[in-house]
């Protein structure tokens, strides 16, 4: 079973983690989730870059747009 924690700053974050990012639409309802290794972090600029899982592309996550979680 995987555990997830809620990250409320990317100060909490380290090269390496597990993460998933979810981000939530009202029009249609649904919730866009995206997996994947973080490879760098701009705390100062609120955003992430990881290693898509399913994709194996180099994606950026903005911490305003996104809710971000480490795995375990």
């Amino acid at each position: 079973m995987t555990t997830r924690t809620l990250i409320s700053s990317l100060h909490q974050l380290r090269r390496g983690d597990e993460v998933e990012a979810e981000r939530f639409h009202l029009q249609p309802r649904t919730t866009f989730v995206r997996r994947g290794r973080v490879q760098d972090i701009a705390p100062g600029l609120g955003v992430v870059w990881i290693r898509d899982a399913e994709t194996g592309q180099r994606r950026v996550l903005d911490s305003q747009d996104y809710q971000l979680w480490r795995l375990a």
